[in-house]
């Protein structure tokens, strides 16, 4: 799956619209192997980032869910628990497979592929209930 940037996908927040727009350039590149995924470190680092992505970036997304008292916000954080515990068993996976290579970046395109549809699916209509009509964001233009 590949996934570019548009106006459905704003929400108006801009710390949130940033970090959406950031993760669709990071996820893509990984899906598309020019993510330069080519020693442990660097794929260790991209899972790092994904980590980081899910348990920040959700922290964020509630709070502005609750905000404004979004009707959907249960089945959303319930798709961000799950999607937290498949980030967290990666990293147990890894371990266990003494960070092989292979396996990071398998690991790490399957969490991308599972995190752009949720950001396709589940962000979308959050943005869409935040912002009914369609509006120009700061991000269409880059």
């Amino acid at each position: 799956m590949n996934m570019g940037w548009n106006a459905s996908l704003a929400t108006g927040i801009n710390a949130i619209d940033s970090e959406h727009f950031d993760f669709l350039r990071r996820m893509n590149a990984l899906l598309n192997n020019r993510d330069g995924c080519d020693s442990v470190a660097s794929a260790l680092h991209m899972l790092t980032f994904l980590e980081h992505h899910v348990l920040h970036h959700f922290v964020e997304e509630e709070e502005q869910m609750v905000l404004h008292d979004y009707p959907a916000m249960l089945v959303h954080r319930d798709e961000h628990v799950r999607l937290v515990d498949s980030v967290l068993n990666a990293r147990c996976d890894l371990e266990l497979h003494n960070n092989r290579l292979e396996v990071i970046i398998l690991s790490n395109r399957l969490l991308a592929s599972g995190l752009l549809e949720h950001l396709n699916t589940l962000d979308r209509s959050f943005a869409q209930f935040l912002r009914p009509a369609p509006f120009q964001s700061q991000w269409d233009c880059v």
